[in-house]
């Protein structure tokens, strides 16, 4: 997983922050961060599941 991936998994359930905050951190939009989340949940899923 890469360095954004994780900061990403951090602000979203650490800090509870919204895809609007963590894009504003990350200076990217939110509909990007939530692309992003579902990319790397995905990978999650891909790791243990199959």
């Amino acid at each position: 997983m890469t360095d954004p991936q994780k900061k990403l998994l951090y602000y979203k359930y650490v800090e509870q922050l919204s895809d609007k905050a963590i894009g504003q951190i990350l200076h990217v939009s939110s509909q990007a961060i939530s692309k992003q989340h579902r990319k790397v949940l995905s990978k999650i899923a891909a790791t243990f599941f199959d």
